[in-house]
């Protein structure tokens, strides 16, 4: 076990990566009090629109991420391969900072759209992105904490949104959101860039100053050769893309990966994040729905933060059984309210809707919210993981897509609580996937876990 010495510099270099996990975070939360503003006329002063956007309008805002997103994650691949993990991150940051300047000089539903998209581009690459870096910069004993830490980032970017973008004009608010990607493209271009990239453009001397900054000095010998071995016959095999489904390990790693990261999307909490204050309008409880929506994102990252402790002692697949029988519970809960809400047949139950949301986006948080990313970065050999993550980020952000547009219009035609009811379908399947496809990977080195996904016995049980 590294002494906290030998790791202060990965943790550094990971906090210092997740500022554009932050970046991602507030663009999931950003419709969510500028739509509220927008339907209520809030924007006194420097408004976008000079008209309530029809329901068609406030669907299309959500979704036009989702397509950014959708056709950026093919983009990163070959950048990564082409000029590396840290130089395509610092590209991604572009994006964010193009869609905030839109939302400032716009003035019209077009740039609003056109700003989304931007974001979208951002965000799918950022998806891909985070996980291969900080899978790549960061040692077994600390990888499960450090690739964690992807989700605490975009909650973290959530909750900075919804404390500001209730109160303040919606020029100040674009421009907050715009330091972010500002700053992080300014201190993340003295970050380093990662060993296993150095290996794979034959720059071994760099790859193993990388490393020894990232160990903090520490004795390297070991780790830099297993690296090197790893990569280099992964080279050797020249995998092309249809050789993806014809190895055994490939395609058990592609099918667990892109089942994972499509029913996190699934599940709904990207539509509670994106329509959060015009679901609490919609509950009746009583409470402000700013403040609300705030409660929820300060429970995102209390709960982040708890799955930070147990996600390298209780295991990956623990925390998504948990995660996923919790969040069914709660939605039903939820479900149940709005249809007994919409018969009037109810009374002073309105304080339902709150405890039972935190409770989903806390069981959301502590295993689905999280871990998806965490298993992304650890599963797949170097010759695969690009194409395979990628192809995983676009089936997530096409799910993405079909909820947040689909969201507003179901509502109309199922009601809202045939809408949770469909959530809580999702989420019991998450619960049979995970505890019947998904595989151990805690306290597993990346050269391990390929051979799990084989069938291999190297010094661990098979699951």
């Amino acid at each position: 076990m590294y002494r906290l010495k030998e790791k202060k510099s990965q943790i550094f270099v990971a906090l210092v990566a997740n500022i554009i996990g932050i970046c991602w975070g507030t663009t999931m939360g950003w419709t969510s009090p500028v739509l509220a503003n927008l339907i209520s006329k809030n924007y006194r002063i420097n408004s976008p629109l000079d008209y309530v956007p029809s329901s068609d309008e406030q669907s299309n805002i959500g979704c036009m991420l989702p397509i950014g997103a959708f056709f950026s994650a093919f983009l990163a691949a070959p950048l990564l391969t082409k000029i590396g993990r840290k130089f395509t991150m610092l590209i991604s940051s572009l994006f964010f900072i193009i869609s905030y300047t839109i939302l400032i000089a716009t003035r019209g539903i077009s740039g609003i759209y056109l700003a989304r998209l931007f974001q979208g581009l951002g965000n799918g690459m950022v998806m891909i992105l985070l996980p291969i870096y900080v899978g790549e910069i960061s040692s077994p004993e600390c990888r499960g904490i450090l690739t964690s830490f992807i989700h605490i980032s975009s909650v973290i970017g959530i909750f900075y949104v919804y404390c500001l973008g209730p109160f303040l004009d919606y020029i100040t608010f674009q421009v907050l959101c715009l330091i972010l990607p500002i700053l992080f493209l300014i201190l993340f271009a003295f970050m380093p860039e990662t060993p296993h990239y150095y290996i794979t453009k034959g720059k071994r001397h760099r790859a193993y100053k990388s490393l020894k900054f990232l160990r903090s000095d520490a004795n390297i010998y070991n780790e830099y050769h297993e690296i090197e071995n790893f990569v280099e016959e992964s080279i050797k095999q020249k995998t092309k893309f249809k050789d993806i489904f014809r190895d055994e390990g490939n395609r058990k790693a592609l099918f667990i990966g892109v089942g994972l990261i499509l029913l996190q999307s699934l599940i709904g909490a990207d539509a509670v994040l994106f329509y959060g204050e015009i679901i609490f309008e919609k509950s009746n409880t009583g409470i402000d729905s700013a403040i609300a929506t705030i409660i929820i994102g300060a429970v995102m990252i209390i709960s982040s933060l708890i799955t930070l402790i147990f996600v390298d002692k209780t295991g990956r697949k623990c925390l998504l059984l948990t995660s996923s029988i919790g969040m069914f519970f709660s939605i039903c809960i939820l479900a149940f309210y709005f249809l007994l809400d919409e018969q009037k047949i109810i009374s002073n139950l309105n304080w339902i809707p709150i405890p039972s949301l935190i409770s989903f986006i806390t069981f959301y948080c502590i295993g689905y919210g999280t871990l998806p990313y965490t298993i992304l970065g650890e599963m797949f050999a170097p010759e695969i993981k690009l194409i395979a993550v990628s192809m995983a980020i676009s089936i997530s952000w096409l799910g993405d897509f079909i909820v947040t547009k689909s969201f507003l219009p179901l509502e109309g035609i199922l009601h809202i609580y045939g809408v949770f009811g469909l959530f809580a379908a999702f989420s019991f399947i998450s619960f049979l996937f995970t505890k019947f496809c998904v595989i151990e990977t805690k306290g597993l080195s990346l050269q391990e876990i390929q051979l799990k996904l084989r069938g291999i016995r190297s010094g661990y049980e098979t699951i």
